[in-house]
């Protein structure tokens, strides 16, 4: 009832609040790019930086459909209402590639406007008469074939003239607008310090630099970023939000001046802290701090989400001390606490001493190693602990994070505001909170694997918490990553399951789902489950409807957000896959072209593990086909858990990048009990299997927290 509620109340908050928007927001876009035109082509047109997105990289054509849309779908993004197209005349290229600006939007439903800014050229001069033709052809070809799509501004079209164009202000068909720095300017293009005009426009731009074009007097602001003009820029409109009703970003692509925020490789920034999507993670921030009231913290997020975490704990404490109809053998879970800290505290000292030894890998071109200011603990904010950061701080910005789940961001901004009252948490306290949160969560889920693997085969149960324990990839159980609250989740709803309490089990499924997107897979057991028992076939039908409907929530909260349920789709399509399959299959044919130079050596280091699930998959399987089935309860009670297992290995072995599929083979757990179950029996068996993992555990930890991308 409380998620229903929590659900409920914040999509009724949202629906409001993400029509509240009074701030405006523009951005300068120049639609003339192309082969030899305007990359180095001339003196005049001199670029020394790169554009780099995960779409596109390198000096592109304004007039690529893919790369345009791309474009678009960034600005997009980032909350930016309009762009403002540098345009020059009827049939120019510019004019084509306005064109397609409009084509492109229109086609894909995107929620971003477009307006023109007309620009001065030695043999096109703005007469009276041109004028007149201009704004025939400009309402002909853009704003009557694209009324939807053309910025309107006082309730006309914006048409905008860049100095020293001068028109008469008074028409009756268009909003006029001259931009630029001179007195008879309407709205600045860019100013620093920024200035606020009469009717509320102000311009903020990243950095600027002329100094490689031929002019008489050079200008060069902010060329490394170190001074923080845009930072600056930014406070200021912040704290003057109640003068404003328009803010212009200088620019998303001009190159030759270089204020663009397209996300590029930088010829002059300090290295030290700039990546390529720097400024553009920067301008979604400031975007959403200038539009977006200050959420009502406790009430929609902080509150619910601690709710439901102590919920969590409640239930988890309950059957730790519980379970299984009586209380808790304190001795034992002594000795798995023991396990859960000597394994932890293992896992630190390997992480500081590779670290200390090797030190991070030498970064790819573009590519940025963000390392926090934290000691010990930034080792464990490696890879997708960006993402999380990131969304924890300031929501979904960028398209690439909605592959990533809600709930465990959600819980550290939670937490972080019970401590520090803040309502955009900084990266540290959330490395902090996600590293103690995710490390007490993986003990409590070391203990709910202990009460169930006792529902399986009690006098085996400490042997399968063992191997556990010391599972290959369990160090990802202490990184800020989501796994640890998956897992607690996971297990919590499996106990549940075995407990008779199928309704109930896909609650804590349902949660799953909103932590992970392999909640989606995980709830297919209810469907085996139901075809296992059939005189109970309906209740698990409505169990696996209520687990599933976590992916729905999340799609309608992104049709919300932006406008389209697919946007997590699009977004986990981003993400370049090889299965392992197909990676075995490339490599057996001698086709090393994906990730040169590194393919193997990954492949290499997944496959011991991977050989292992498979194996002792198949000795599963002919074990059941001997008979075991029938003459072993271990072999019957494990089945449906098996089973699903099987489908989910399947499943990321074709369609998981393969250097993610030894992490990504936690949550198949249920293959431990085979491992445990078939070395219980050999002791020789267990100690290599066991000497196995800590070895495997000790690498995979070891190339992690040094950017070796393992997981």
């Amino acid at each position: 009832m409380l998620t229903i509620f929590w659900g409920i109340s914040t999509y009724s908050y949202l629906s409001r609040y993400y029509q509240e928007r009074d701030i405006c927001v523009g951005i300068f876009y120049y639609a003339w790019y192309g082969e030899k035109r305007h990359w180095n082509d001339c003196e005049d047109n001199a670029v020394i930086d790169q554009p780099y997105t995960r779409y596109y990289q390198g000096y592109y054509s304004s007039l690529n459909e893919t790369v345009v849309y791309s474009q678009l779908k960034l600005i997009e993004m980032a909350n930016i209402d309009f762009l403002l197209v540098s345009w020059f005349y009827p049939g120019s290229y510019e004019d084509q590639a306005t064109k397609l600006l409009f084509e492109v939007t229109r086609k894909n439903n995107l929620n971003v406007k477009i307006a023109l800014m007309i620009e001065p050229i030695d043999d096109y001069d703005v007469n009276a008469t041109k004028l007149e033709q201009i704004k025939t052809y400009i309402m002909e070809n853009y704003v009557k074939p694209y009324k939807q799509h053309y910025f309107h501004w006082e309730g006309k079209p914006l048409l905008a003239f860049f100095v020293p164009l001068n028109p008469t202000r008074n028409d009756p068909e268009y909003s006029f607008k001259v931009i630029g720095e001179q007195p008879y300017a309407d709205w600045p293009y860019w100013s620093v310090p920024p200035k606020i005009t009469e009717d509320g426009v102000t311009s903020v731009l990243p950095r600027y630099d002329d100094s490689r074009l031929p002019r008489e007097r050079k200008i060069v602001i902010d060329e490394t970023y170190r001074e923080e003009l845009y930072n600056e820029q930014w406070r200021f409109i912040l704290n003057n939000k109640d003068k404003l009703k328009l803010v212009l970003i200088a620019t998303w692509n001009e190159y030759h001046e270089r204020t663009m925020i397209e996300p590029h490789i930088d010829a002059t920034a300090d290295p030290e802290f700039y990546f390529p999507d720097y400024l553009y993670q920067k301008t979604c921030e400031y975007v959403k701090l200038l539009k977006e009231k200050p959420f009502p913290t406790v009430q929609f997020y902080s509150l619910p989400s601690l709710i439901l975490l102590m919920f969590i704990l409640y239930k988890s404490f309950q059957i730790i001390m519980h379970g299984n109809g009586n209380s808790g053998n304190k001795q034992v879970i002594q000795q798995m606490i023991s396990i859960g800290l000597i394994s932890r505290f293992l896992l630190i000292f390997i992480a500081f001493l590779s670290n200390t030894i090797f030190g991070l890998r030498t970064p790819f071109e573009g590519e940025n190693l963000p390392d926090y200011n934290i000691p010990l603990l930034n080792l464990f904010a490696r890879w997708d602990s960006g993402y999380y950061i990131n969304i924890a701080r300031n929501g979904y910005t960028v398209l690439s994070q909605w592959a990533f789940r809600p709930l465990f961001p959600l819980m550290l901004k939670s937490i972080n505001f019970l401590f520090t009252a803040q309502d955009l948490p900084t990266p540290i306290n959330l490395i902090i909170i996600g590293f103690f949160m995710n490390n007490v969560l993986y003990i409590i889920s070391l203990l709910l694997f202990y009460r169930l693997s006792l529902k399986i085969s009690p006098e085996e149960a400490f042997i399968f918490t063992l191997i556990f324990a010391i599972y290959p990839t369990s160090f990802i159980f202490s990184a800020v990553y989501p796994e640890s609250l998956f897992m607690t989740l996971l297990l919590l709803s499996y106990y549940h399951l075995e407990e008779g309490k199928i309704l109930f089990s896909s609650i804590f499924m349902f949660l799953a789902g909103l932590c992970r997107p392999e909640g989606f897979t995980a709830s297919l057991i209810y469907l085996i489950k139901g075809v296992h028992k059939i005189e109970k076939r309906k209740i698990y039908g409505i169990a696996f409807s209520i687990s599933l409907s976590s992916l729905p929530i999340f799609l309608i909260y992104s049709l919300i957000k932006t406008g389209s349920i697919f946007t997590p789709f699009e977004a986990e399509a981003l993400w370049a896959r090889t299965g392992i399959i197909e990676m075995i299959l490339r490599i057996g044919k001698l086709q090393l072209n994906v990730n040169p130079g590194l393919s193997l050596p990954y492949l290499i280091l997944n496959l011991p593990l991977f050989s292992m699930i498979i194996t002792f998959l198949l000795y599963y399987y002919i074990s059941m086909g001997s008979g075991l089935y029938f003459s072993e309860d271990f072999y019957r009670k494990i089945f449906p858990y098996i089973f699903h297992a099987t489908l989910y290995i399947v499943f990321i072995s074709f369609f998981v990048d393969y250097i993610s599929i030894a992490r990504l083979s936690l949550f198949a757990f249920p293959i431990i009990w085979i491992i445990a179950h078939k070395s219980s029996k050999n002791k020789t068996l267990l100690y290599n299997i066991i000497i196995i993992n800590i070895v495997l555990l000790t690498f995979y930890t070891a190339l992690h927290v040094n950017w070796y991308h393992v997981t």
